[in-house]
């Protein structure tokens, strides 16, 4: 699985590997998942991965997985984007699925809060 790491106004700021799994499974958590893009400061993200078998139909798997990250990443105030699976015949995207809700408001920079003196 690989994370791609976006700023406030959608562009490319990074990737990251999140994990490497075996021929069936991968085990991905939120700090993983989300560690790299605390460092790279991004403020929205698409995870994308493969299934080596050639099916590119989400999990069930998958969707708990996809609906834990989606919660992890509210608490850290990152927008996930899209959740992209890959297999031999072509993609499968949790968006264009409605299995992930699009985000309500896109990323926009924080406004500055004036202190008290």
């Amino acid at each position: 699985m690989v994370a791609i790491f976006l700023d406030t106004q959608n562009r490319f700021i990074g990737v990251h590997t999140v994990a490497t799994g075996t021929v069936d499974y991968c085990i991905v958590g939120p700090r993983e998942a989300f560690k790299a893009a605390l460092l790279y400061n991004a403020t929205s993200l698409v995870l994308a991965h493969n299934h080596p078998p050639g099916e590119h139909n989400p999990s069930d798997d998958d969707i708990q997985l996809t609906r834990q990250l989606q919660e992890a990443a509210e608490l850290l105030d990152i927008v996930v984007m899209d959740r992209i699976v890959i297999g031999e015949s072509g993609y499968a995207s949790f968006i264009e699925l409605g299995l992930l809700d699009p985000p309500a408001d896109p990323p926009s920079p924080r406004k500055k809060r004036k202190r008290e003196t």
